[in-house]
């Protein structure tokens, strides 16, 4: 959940199985660590990968996915 702490309006999550969050409290962006599949030859699983969210007009707008390199295997 995203609380807006001078209106008091709750957001919900942009990805419910989300294993980590990146912010910075003076910023708009929002990082999702997540897990995805960008091919059919990924595992079923899917594969870490980074969703990249802007607040703006009041809600989350995604702007770009990437896959995460060099990192520890996602929570199963």
């Amino acid at each position: 959940m995203i609380v807006n702490t001078k209106t008091g309006r709750i957001q919900d999550s942009p990805e419910p199985g989300a294993f980590g969050l990146e912010y910075r409290l003076n910023s708009l962006l929002l990082v999702v660590n997540t897990v995805g599949r960008f091919t059919a030859a990924d595992p079923p699983s899917g594969v870490p990968i980074a969703k990249y969210y802007v607040w703006r007009n009041s809600r989350l707008e995604l702007i770009d996915t990437r896959l995460i390199t060099g990192s520890r295997a996602a929570p199963r």
